[in-house]
């Protein structure tokens, strides 16, 4: 119970309330005794029940609409939108403060392999262009997202940096930034390895921190998003959801007049059309 009394407090400063694995598994053990929390340290505790609740309504609603998101129905669109402001995230900017991670004037980049795999490289200069493939999104937990692919987050993986799904507690995708120029776990900082390029590309791995120029990186600022950091693999359809601008009742009213201008004329009218040229014929 210390411990997790702990956790809460050491978080009673943030927006959105996160525990990692082991505070999670402390939450689950001792939720039922929470009368013996501080009182700071319950009140925290209870925005994290009310974040975890905002966050199952969401995931559900958007479980069940997949299709219709996926398929941008208007009604869909604009049900989505009024339940977010119900659920009052309508202020909620998961796409803030997204850019790029240089190295001088080498750039973090995604690219698609064959068969689909998304692929984190580092460009040299003739290659960085600036668009979504270069650009990075910093959460509230520590983990950097891909604007291409936003469900996909830097990934440490046996000292290769490399992209891989976002999960909500994985310690291997939390990173801090060191300073001004580096981004780090623990003791071992983003580093060009070799230091070198070779046909115009290198790769991220972590190394232990020396300060050497090829650990030099722009930092990135933390984005307050709560979507952002908790959505999970529905994000990119959250994200892209909120972005599409929903057809009004009005403009779906003339598009329908619209429509039904257009509609085939109808047996009755084909007839009174025929009858009206067969006397036109007569009396000509």
């Amino acid at each position: 119970m210390p411990i997790l009394e702990q956790k809460l407090l050491a978080q009673a400063e943030n927006s959105t309330i996160s525990l990692d694995a082991n505070g999670q598994l402390l939450y689950d053990s001792y939720k039922e005794y929470r009368d013996e929390l501080s009182p700071l340290a319950l009140q925290t505790l209870e925005r994290y029940e009310k974040q975890q609740e905002t966050l199952n309504r969401l995931n559900r609603w958007v479980n069940v609409y997949r299709t219709d998101l996926i398929k941008k129905e208007p009604e869909a669109l604009t049900e989505f939108q009024k339940f977010v402001v119900d659920l009052e995230l309508q202020d909620d900017k998961p796409l803030d403060k997204v850019t790029t991670i240089r190295n001088g004037n080498n750039c973090l980049k995604v690219e698609t392999l064959e068969g689909g795999k998304l692929n984190s490289f580092i460009s040299g200069p003739s290659g960085c262009t600036g668009d979504d493939s270069e650009q990075w999104i910093y959460d509230l937990k520590g983990k950097i997202h891909s604007k291409m692919a936003l469900d996909q987050c830097l990934t440490e993986q046996g000292s290769w940096v490399i992209l891989g799904a976002c999960s909500l507690d994985s310690p291997a995708q939390v990173w801090e930034m060191n300073g001004a120029d580096q981004i780090k776990q623990g003791n071992k900082c983003f580093d060009l390895r070799t230091g070198n390029l070779v046909d115009n590309r290198g790769s991220l791995i972590t190394y232990n921190c020396s300060g050497g120029w090829n650990q030099k990186w722009t930092t990135l600022t933390k984005n307050p998003s709560f979507i952002l950091a908790t959505a999970g693999n529905n994000l990119p359809l959250i994200v892209d959801s909120l972005q599409k601008q929903p057809v009004s009742t009005d403009d779906m009213q003339t598009r329908s007049l619209s429509m039904d201008s257009k509609e085939e004329p109808s047996v009755l009218a084909k007839v009174s059309t025929a009858i009206s040229n067969w006397i036109d014929n007569l009396v000509s």
